[in-house]
């Protein structure tokens, strides 16, 4: 990493750690699901604070698992904390890892600004199967809960910032070709829910205790107050962390939860603004597994006005396709022989974990640990599965 990289990575993690309504929130959550002697798992530990507050609540050991550049600075705030006897900084990918121990709870605070876009979802299903014990309570998983809120805005300046600005004439060229992949990306703002356009309506709600997929899906219908022009979505999230203890990133003006002021709010654009009249039913459809963001919509139930995916905010490189389409001849392979096994076992009453086993028993050298082989059989189904 560059210096700078460094001073931004510091400074990122330095306003979560100086965020009181998050610490407070998380401190508080902790103490009340840890009993004395537990193993806590830690995902995507971060600086190490949420290990640290595990142990002061109690926990005989901490695994904290942390694969990013901010490792080295985690294990010095580790050390200095006095519980460097009882926390085990693990570095790498937690799908990729095993464990010596089951846990007593998992904790995560992968949560990013529209809930899901640090990558919560795949990350905590696996490790509900591999880290936690078969009969621990569905408070053993912090947060227990997300919701991403969304509400339809009039917010010309964010859409000329994102989208409308490519046009023919900019710097003396026609840039306008590129609105169509600047239309499909999440951005990170500063909601204003003055601009709302409707009233905000919870779109998707997961109990993390109790997923079984790691994508999710939400539609949801926005009665528009006045005539307006739709530019977009604004989404944000409020997570129960345990019965009672909530915290949110919700805009001003919004009630909800205690709100940690270092998260902001996502952004999502239409490419054209939607011209909508009082009493419009604007129609979305939200979809996600974290990585890959596709909404979809418009002012009538079968009229779909939008439909955009962060999956498609780049051109296709169609010479590199072309060189494979007929020069390349892909031969079976262990991994292939591993999807053939799991999808012949999808028969509407295997469970997720005999598909998990099949795909090990097909191409056991293939997967290092079995959150690789969990991974494998998520992103399989769905990609093969209707939504």
């Amino acid at each position: 990493m560059t210096t700078h990289e460094i001073a931004r990575l510091l400074e990122f993690h330095g306003r979560m750690l100086a965020d009181a309504a998050r610490v407070s929130a998380f401190r508080q959550a902790l103490a009340a699901v840890i009993e004395p002697d537990a193993v806590v798992v830690d995902l995507g530990a971060g600086t190490g604070l949420l290990s640290v507050l595990a142990c002061r609540a109690g926990a005989r050991r901490v695994y904290a698992i942390e694969q990013g550049p901010i490792f080295g600075f985690a294990r010095e705030i580790i050390r200095a904390s006095g519980f460097g006897d009882r926390i085990v900084l693990v570095r790498g990918l937690s799908m990729d890892i095993s464990l010596p121990e089951p846990a007593d709870v998992l904790v995560t605070e992968t949560i990013g600004v529209a809930g899901f876009d640090e990558g919560i979802l795949g990350s905590l299903l696996d490790a509900r199967r591999r880290f936690l014990r078969p009969d621990a309570p569905p408070q053993a998983v912090v947060p227990r809960r997300i919701r991403v809120w969304a509400a339809p805005v009039t917010a010309p300046a964010l859409h000329e910032q994102f989208v409308g600005s490519w046009r023919e004439g900019l710097a003396g060229i026609d840039a306008s070709p590129l609105r169509a992949w600047a239309a499909q990306h999440l951005h990170i703002v500063s909601a204003d829910s003055a601009t709302f356009a409707a009233p905000p309506r919870a779109i998707v709600d997961v109990d993390l205790a109790a997923m079984q997929q790691a994508s999710v899906a939400g539609q949801e219908v926005f009665t528009v107050a006045h005539p307006a022009l739709v530019h977009g979505f604004a989404l944000w999230f409020d997570a129960e962390l345990t019965e009672g203890i909530a915290i949110s990133n919700a805009p001003a003006g919004i009630p909800s939860p205690p709100v940690g002021w270092s998260w902001r709010q996502a952004f999502v654009a239409v490419l054209d603004p939607i011209k909508v009249g009082a009493g419009t039913r604007l129609h979305l459809r939200l979809e996600t597994d974290g990585d890959i963001w596709r909404w979809s919509g418009g002012s009538g139930a079968d009229v779909t006005e939008f439909d955009h995916s962060t999956d498609f905010g780049a051109p296709i490189d169609l010479h590199a396709l072309e060189i494979r389409a007929h020069g390349h001849r892909p031969r079976r392979s262990a991994r292939l022989e591993a999807a053939v096994a799991v999808l012949e076992r999808v028969d509407g009453q295997a469970t997720v974990a005999e598909l998990e086993e099949a795909a090990r028993s097909s191409a056991s050298t293939s997967f290092a640990t079995e959150g690789a082989s969990y991974r494998f059989v998520d992103d399989l189904l769905a990609l093969v599965q209707d939504p």
